[in-house]
């Protein structure tokens, strides 16, 4: 019997069409079964006071349909104000080569683009003070690979102060506790100033550097008949509004029956007022900036998203103090604590 032989050009038709084969079912397959980028995401906060932003971040993204555990895995850190474990956290993100930074507020935010500085990572921060911390080159085009969400810091910070003065006009001298050689701290306390001469009041200003710092001058203030301020404003820095500086500072003025303002509080430990920003929004507001970078655009082009200010006027502590306040102060507030 004769077995016939294939010819060399029948022998190539028919691998053309098995190799096309192939290709049509690898490509159904890539269809059906399609190949999914799982991003990987660090996120630290440098302290709790700004806890619901990485929720807002989050939820923000799952909007955008970036699904935990599917195509998205966050990298969620926390230092507590404590900058050597912060520099471990991120250069841990850096080892993991995570596809996206979120740092936040500002003292994170400078240390995580110092050390991003020489990888492709790219860097979003929030809650954060761009004024004088050198986050970015500028609001519209920040460069380095690096965009965010920022507080308008000074006028937050003026926004405080005229509170206090209008809720409180008798109150002639406040103190203020600022961390040592914060960056942003000097430009606030000389537009405090500017404006404590034109309003007559006296600025009494503790420089700290940890909460045991607040409560040794607190303390020592116990010790005197008359206290050196009338009433506690809080700045943006990242002492005075650590929760357990805070409730120092809450107990200290219901103790001797002084306002006490600046920063949002809420839970057992209240002030009169707060004015900062809603750090569910910003976070919302930093994850529609993630989703243009995962998709492509460069962080750094990206023009720096500003956050609304937002009021918070509790009239319990008002009345405590014997305070009236007005409808126009309480026409600002976002929320009015009753």
């Amino acid at each position: 019997m004769k077995i016939k032989t294939i010819k060399p050009k029948t022998k190539i038709f028919i691998i053309c069409i098995l190799l096309l084969v192939i290709v049509v079912i690898a490509a159904g397959v890539f269809w059906l079964y399609p190949f999914k980028k799982v991003y990987h995401v660090g996120i630290i906060s440098g302290t709790d006071f700004f806890e619901g932003t990485d929720q807002g971040f989050r939820d923000k993204m799952a909007e955008l349909g970036y699904k935990e555990g599917e195509n998205i895995v966050y990298d969620m850190q926390k230092t507590n104000n404590d900058m050597s474990e912060a520099n471990k956290m991120i250069e841990n993100f850096i080892n993991k080569k995570v596809d996206l930074i979120f740092a936040f507020p500002t003292n994170v935010a400078v240390l995580a683009k110092d050390l991003v500085r020489s990888t492709n990572i790219p860097l979003i921060f929030g809650d954060a003070t761009v004024e004088g911390s050198g986050l970015v080159k500028d609001v519209n085009y920040p460069g380095d690979n690096v965009t965010g969400v920022r507080q308008a810091t000074m006028e937050t910070t003026i926004k405080r102060f005229e509170l206090m003065h209008s809720l409180v006009p008798d109150a002639k001298s406040y103190l203020i506790f600022y961390q040592n050689n914060f960056p942003i701290v000097i430009s606030q306390l000389r537009e405090l100033v500017i404006l404590a001469n034109e309003y007559g009041i006296e600025l009494v200003l503790q420089p700290v550097d940890s909460t045991k710092d607040i409560n040794l001058y607190l303390q020592n203030q116990d010790k005197k008949q008359k206290l050196d301020f009338d009433a506690v404003l809080t700045i943006i820095e990242p002492v005075a509004v650590l929760p357990e500086s805070s409730k120092l500072l809450a107990i200290f003025a219901d103790t001797h029956n002084i306002p006490f303002g600046g920063a949002p509080l809420s839970g057992d430990y209240q002030n009169l007022f707060g004015v900062s920003i809603d750090s569910s929004v910003a976070g919302k507001q930093a994850g529609v900036l993630a989703d243009k970078i995962l998709k492509g655009t460069f962080a750094g082009s990206i023009p720096v998203v500003t956050s609304d200010s937002y009021i918070q006027i509790n009239l319990k502590i008002a009345k405590i103090l014997g305070l009236t306040v007005n409808d126009s102060l309480l026409s600002q507030a976002n929320k009015i604590i009753q």
